[in-house]
């Protein structure tokens, strides 16, 4: 799975958002700018909020000068919203999920879609990071063979297997013609997945190429690298999460 992200609509003549979404990350986008069902009520720029009625129907106006305000504020009022109405907000927030989020904000500054974006997809993230760290935590803690790799990769598949099943995962998962990920674990109901390379050697360059390839893939929702090389990896590789696993660190 792909990690949605914020766009910057433009002007500019000829500018295509779903082009432009498509090009960033392979998404299609929606717009959330005012006006719209998902733009911010509070009105940036002026020192006002723009008029809108809440729940009570009572006009609600507000002394905005701050857009970290203006997002502040946007943010409680959707949690006042999914608290006091779960499915309506299921409803209003459902449209957006996977998808990029465009609004006129400048990317380095505060924006409402920012909020959207995090309160669309917490389920995923929070279902992929529990699934991640629980990977993390089985390999790390497990002094692991270093005889050759055929056999590291040999005890880690009896490790997922008693952990997560053997319908869970599948060995040497082929993602393309020349990308083939060590270990794949199932997401649920989704053909999406975490890749799990396992390395003994190689050059540090290399591997963390071999990890970009693999993050490429549409259907990689994460990527954790067991290894015993003195390396690291950045939080995210092409959008998605990264893991290093030190299969080292057991046997110190």
């Amino acid at each position: 799975m792909t990690r949605p992200v914020r766009l910057q609509l433009s002007r500019r003549k000829g500018f295509n958002l779903q082009a432009h979404s498509l090009a960033m990350n392979g998404l299609t986008a929606v717009s959330v700018a005012r006006p719209g069902r998902w733009g911010n009520p509070y009105y940036p720029g002026s020192g006002r909020a723009r008029g809108f009625f809440d729940e009570s129907l009572t006009l609600c106006r507000h002394d905005v000068r701050d857009p970290r305000v203006q997002v502040k504020w946007f943010g409680e009022l959707m949690e006042q919203r999914r608290r006091e109405n779960p499915a309506e907000f299921e409803s209003y927030i459902a449209p957006l999920r996977g998808q990029n989020l465009a609004c006129w904000c400048v990317l380095d500054e505060p924006c409402h879609a920012d909020v959207l974006l995090e309160l669309a997809n917490a389920d995923k993230e929070r279902d992929l990071t529990a699934k991640v760290d629980e990977i993390i935590a089985l390999l790390s803690g497990r002094r692991l063979p270093f005889g050759c790799e055929r056999d590291l990769q040999d005890a880690i598949e009896v490790l997922l297997e008693d952990r997560f099943g053997a319908t869970a995962f599948a060995r040497e998962k082929r993602l393309s013609a020349k990308d083939v990920v060590d270990f794949w674990l199932n997401e649920s109901n989704d053909s999406a997945g975490i890749a799990i390379e396992v390395k003994l050697h190689g050059g540090k360059l290399a591997i963390y190429r071999q990890c970009e390839r693999y993050c490429q893939h549409d259907q990689v929702t994460g990527i954790v690298l067991a290894t015993a090389a003195p390396l690291a990896l950045p939080a995210l590789i092409n959008g998605k999460r990264a893991m290093l696993v030190d299969l080292g660190r057991a046997w110190l």
